[in-house]
């Protein structure tokens, strides 16, 4: 019965008396979806010690955020991405995460290690968007030139992804795809083919720039079992199609890579494959590329090429939301001057074409809940941090962060 209640009714239930006290502690019952609201950090500390597993703070305000918390969470699910600056520091309370989202957030050593802390359960991360701080090494910039201050940071990062990937043996999803101009580093794409655990299966590693032939080819030789593969907007030539169909031929059954130095004609390589069922690539853009497609298509009559739907699922390997086709209700009014007379038309908003959709953490779907305030645009930008309010009147500093970097619709929400 009690599991047809909201979270505020078991909250009510749980005084009543220590019966029904017990019985609304059932961990079970404890999911929160609290995308986009401003949640004091008591009522967080109350649903971990509860027992919560399933936790999305998305776009979140973490009001009097203390950082390490008494106890220990047991939290399964924890999606923190976009959320202002400092509330990444909840995975320190975390020891047996198996899913993890900390995209679009600025992440520093001290985080690395957090997220360390659960590598004997971790198996699927979303560092998409991610930056990294440099802060640890401010000391020794003074009087350095901008070539040394560039070589420190590159080190660094690099020196945080070997970390993170030697201790996380256990990945089977990972998402580190960039926008931004926030492209890793040769070491660092390095790094991350030499270390990256073999058991890894989904991995999307689109707009990474630097990501080259010779990154690819040994990243398929050690990681031989990928299931899905996004190599949009990177660097690599038909020589990255041929090593993949040759390393990959048994295992790999969805292929992005649109946006590169790769032609049709070594397509045709990917018929070899049995598995392949969703390939990306590049649109046609001339006659000739019109019939190349078509050839390709006729070729490779078991791969579903440039489906949208199957793309908007490579984008989003390892992150907690799901792409949905919206249908297209709103429509605007729009002003049209025909023969010089003004006249009103309607047309489907734009906006309407598909949008995110937050009721899930990853493949639990789970409503948004209202319990508290809607974080709004005229709150703080994402430098503020509340752990330092000390009342309620700084409910305030909130973060422009919370905004998806992917352009979804939020005129959705509750």
């Amino acid at each position: 019965m009690l599991g047809f209640l909201n979270i505020e009714e078991l909250l009510l239930c749980g005084q009543v008396s220590k019966r029904l006290r017990a019985i609304a502690n059932d961990e079970s019952l404890w999911l929160y979806n609290l995308y986009e609201r401003k949640v004091p950090n008591d009522f967080i500390e109350k649903a971990a010690g509860n027992g919560c597993q399933y936790l999305s703070l998305a776009g979140c305000n973490i009001l009097r955020f203390t950082g390490k918390s008494k106890t220990c969470f047991k939290l399964k699910y924890l999606n923190v991405s976009r959320v202002p600056k400092g509330v990444q520091k909840l995975v320190q309370n975390c020891s047996a995460l198996q899913k993890l989202s900390v995209a679009g957030l600025t992440l520093d050593s001290d985080d690395i290690q957090y997220i360390c802390q659960n590598s004997q359960t971790l198996q699927v991360l979303d560092l998409a968007d991610c930056k990294f701080d440099l802060h640890k090494l401010k000391e020794s910039q003074i009087g350095q030139t901008l070539q040394v201050l560039e070589l420190e940071y590159c080190n660094f990062v690099t020196k945080l992804l070997q970390d993170l990937l030697t201790n996380c043996a256990h990945l089977t999803e990972l998402n580190i795809r960039v926008h931004l101009k926030q492209e890793l580093l040769d070491p660092s794409i390095q790094a991350l083919v030499d270390n990256l655990t073999p058991t890894i299966l989904k991995l999307n590693l689109g707009f990474q720039e630097n990501l080259q032939d010779k990154h690819v080819k040994k990243l398929v030789k050690r990681c031989n079992n990928i299931t899905h593969l996004d190599l949009k907007c990177t660097s690599i030539t038909n020589d990255s199609v041929h090593i993949i169909s040759q390393q990959l031929k048994t295992s790999l059954e969805k292929l992005n890579v649109s946006s590169n130095n790769v032609d049709f004609a070594s397509l045709f390589q990917l018929k070899s494959m049995p598995a392949l069922k969703t390939l990306i690539c590049d649109e046609p853009v001339n006659d000739n590329e019109e019939e190349g497609i078509e050839n390709l298509k006729q070729q490779l009559r078991h791969i579903s090429i440039n489906n949208k739907c199957q793309e908007d699922n490579l984008y989003y390997i390892a992150s907690p939301f799901k792409r949905v086709k919206a249908i297209p209700t709103p429509i605007e009014m729009v002003d049209m001057f025909t023969n010089g007379t003004e006249r009103q038309v309607t047309r489907p908003s734009p906006r309407a074409i598909d949008t995110i959709d937050k009721e899930w953490i990853w493949e639990i779907r789970a409503n948004r809940q209202d319990l508290f305030a809607k974080v709004d645009d005229s709150d703080d930008s994402n430098d503020s941090n509340d752990s330092n309010d000390s009342n309620d009147s700084n409910d305030s500093n909130d973060s422009n962060d919370s905004d998806d970097s992917d352009g979804s619709d939020d005129s959705d929400d509750e």
